[in-house]
This record gives structure tokens, C-alpha cells and sequence, in this order.
């Protein structure tokens, strides 16, 4: 087993990989595999095992691994070599909006018209996709459904096994979270106002469209009137591939603030499991 990495979210996906590593024999290899020079420095830094992704060496590590975990899909590892692996997909959210097979937009292809023979043939991929799955753990029997029907998993491979993500959320007392709450946050975006209430705003990804939720010019003035009179903050923690720009937000108030990757991993290229021999 091993596990994509991104140099800047060190507090994604190794977790797993160093509590696999504390449970499984020394002779089991976990490989972390890196797709960049950055990814591939930051993976060492850390001190784990790690290999480029793409080349002769990613191909053969995936080939030869019994376990491949990934949070996207297959080109997490090398895509070419996974036949043989027990692929684990974690993915990487929670399913509040339509995906795959459940959702319209991604049946379409740039370029194609929107045809019944086009989404055909994508409903025929991403099934094929689904059926290489051999374990999908889930938060909770609403997500199995959603995860069920949107990939086409086998339904004895959707496993309800909840989230470890939401364990910080039930460690310590309700003081205690709060307070280490507030203060990850200060360190990420900057000290706060005393007694400021903390709003979180995090769009979701509409499948490249531009995002209806970006505020205007004169929405963002009104918020930092808000903001100030509530002796509010605004935390605004856009999806990476969305299109929309928040970067006038700050610039209005200091009572906007963009929470980056560091804080809460989930960045360009998120951390992304991959594969182990």
C-alpha cells in the first residue's frame, strides 16, 4: 500500500500511512507515491518510503502491490498497473451533491454534444471504474446509498466504518476543541478579534462552472459591514477547482479570511492515497 502525497498537506493522508505502518509486519513495503519533484521532497522529508508515480518504477511498485488505497480514483497510483491490487478508494468528501452516474454534467465530454451515445458511453466507464473497487469505506449508511449509486460498487464492498476525519471534532472537552479549534485557525490566517465568531464559507466544485456564490463587489462591502457590526470573521475556504475568485474578500475587510491548504488539507492535487507491495 502507499499513498500520494502533496508537500503542503502533511496532515491529509499520512495518518493512515503511518498507523499502517505501526500495525503491519517490517516486511510489508507501504510506498508513497509522488507525482512531482515537490511531492517527492516533502514525502522524504517526513521520512516516508517514497517513488514517482508515472515511470517504470511507479508501474512496477502498483503491479506488484497486493493493496492500492486512493481518495480519486485510479490514476491516484499508476493506472496501468492496478489489475492485480485490492484498490481501496477512501475518496475524498463527504457526497452532499450528485457524482458520477448520479450526476448529469459528468456524462459529458468538452468538445462532444451532449448525446445519448456519449453518455452512454461515459455510464459504461465509470461503471467499469466501479467494479475495480474492492473496498469503499463510508461515513454513514446515507453516504453507502449515495456511493453505491454514483460509482457502481458492489453493495457488500461499501463498508460503514465512519469517518476518522471527524474524530478531532469528539476529542476533548467541548472547551478544549473549541480553543484548539481557534487557535489552528489564528495560526493559519492570522490573529483574531477578541470574542470574534468564526463563519466557515466553503463552496463546493460545480464541475468547472464559474461559481454563482462568489460574491460581487458590492456583496463583499455589505458582508465586512456585517462582519463587523456581528464582530464576525468570515473563513472562506474555496474548492481548489472552482472557479471563482474570493481573493477581493480580504482586501476589503481583515474580517475575510482564506483559509489555504496547511490549515485544512485539501489542496490542488489533494493527498492522495496510491499503492503498496
Amino acid at each position: 500500500m502507499g499513498v500520494r502525497f502533496r508537500h503542503r498537506s502533511r496532515r491529509g493522508r499520512t495518518p493512515l500511512y503511518h498507523a499502517a505502518r505501526a500495525r503491519l509486519p517490517a516486511d510489508v513495503r507501504l510506498v508513497w507515491l509522488a507525482s512531482t519533484d515537490a511531492e517527492l521532497a516533502g514525502a522524504r522529508d517526513l521520512g516516508l518510503d517514497v517513488e514517482r508515480k508515472r515511470g517504470w518504477r511507479g508501474f512496477r511498485l502498483t503491479l506488484r502491490a497486493r493493496v492500492a488505497v486512493v481518495t480519486h480514483g485510479f490514476g491516484d497510483v499508476n493506472r496501468y498497473g492496478t489489475r492485480g491490487a485490492l484498490t481501496v478508494q477512501l475518496w475524498h468528501g463527504i457526497p452532499l451533491k450528485k457524482l458520477h452516474l448520479d450526476s448529469p454534467a459528468t456524462l459529458r465530454l468538452p468538445l462532444l454534444p451532449d448525446h445519448p451515445l456519449v453518455r452512454n458511453v461515459m455510464r459504461r466507464a465509470y461503471r467499469f471504474a466501479g467494479r475495480g473497487i474492492g473496498l469503499f469505506p463510508v461515513a454513514s449508511e446515507l453516504v453507502a446509498e449515495r456511493i453505491r449509486s454514483a460509482f457502481g460498487v458492489r453493495p457488500e464492498r461499501v463498508v460503514v466504518t465512519g469517518d476518522p476525519r471527524d474524530d478531532a471534532l469528539l476529542t476533548g472537552s467541548a472547551d478544549e476543541r473549541t480553543q484548539t479549534a481557534r487557535d489552528r485557525i489564528a495560526r493559519a490566517v492570522g490573529p483574531l478579534p477578541e470574542g470574534a465568531q468564526l463563519v466557515l464559507y466553503a463552496p463546493t466544485w460545480r464541475d468547472g462552472a464559474a461559481d454563482p456564490g462568489a460574491p460581487t463587489p458590492d456583496e463583499w462591502t455589505a458582508i465586512a459591514a456585517w462582519a463587523e457590526r456581528s464582530n464576525a470573521v468570515l473563513l472562506v475556504r474555496a474548492h481548489p477547482l472552482g472557479a471563482g475568485d474570493y481573493a477581493r474578500g480580504p482586501a476589503v475587510s481583515h474580517r475575510v479570511r482564506l483559509l489555504s491548504p496547511p490549515c485544512c488539507p485539501r489542496s490542488r492535487r489533494p493527498s492522495r492515497p496510491s499503492t503498496g507491495s
